[in-house]
């Protein structure tokens, strides 16, 4: 409900969520967070096997894993 109420008045819907994003993952080493306004408000957040990114001009919210490759110990 507040996500809605919040996409009706916010004036930068992508920066909130950005900030949101980042309040929620304060625990966890990142590796990198960019904000581009100048993009749409697209934005990124990675750590090292984690990353979300939001294209800001057609409104995608992506998450991306990392794939460890297993070694095989026989």
């Amino acid at each position: 409900m507040r996500f809605d109420i919040e996409k009706q008045i916010s004036k930068n819907w992508n920066k909130f969520l950005f900030d949101l994003c980042l309040q929620r993952l304060t625990d966890i080493d990142l590796t990198n967070k960019e904000y581009n306004d100048e993009a749409f408000g697209s934005w990124l957040i990675e750590r090292h096997d984690k990353r979300i990114i939001y294209d800001g001009k057609d409104s995608w919210f992506i998450t991306q894993t990392k794939k460890t490759k297993r070694l095989d110990r026989r």
